[in-house]
């Protein structure tokens, strides 16, 4: 019930797992509803969906295949950095310092 976006839903979509989820706003800017995830609305939507992608396990592997491509690509492009660098920058003072100014390992 506090709809919030974390790592955990890419997370799971990255390893190639079927997420099942709450309505997310923020999701839902990345990854499309009913094609790279599943959402529910309440517990007996999610009890009915569970059993459903269980016995279809074709439809199951589709939607987290699509989950997985989307986030791969999301990694591989660097929007998802820029994303997370623009919420740190935004929330976090001092900013962080850029990679460029970090001495190496």
């Amino acid at each position: 019930d506090k709809y919030q976006l974390n790592a955990r839903n890419f997370e799971t979509m990255f390893a190639g797992s079927m997420l099942i989820a709450q309505p997310c706003y923020g999701l839902n800017l990345y990854v499309q509803d009913g094609v790279d995830y599943i959402s529910f609305c309440d517990v007996n939507d999610l009890f009915n969906k569970n059993i459903f992608y269980l016995r279809n396990q074709d439809e199951r592997e589709r939607v987290a295949l699509s989950g997985q491509n989307v986030v791969r690509g999301l990694i591989k492009s660097n929007y998802i950095w820029k994303e997370i660098d623009k919420a740190l920058f935004t929330f976090y003072s001092p900013p962080l310092p850029k990679a460029e100014s970090m001495e190496p390992l």
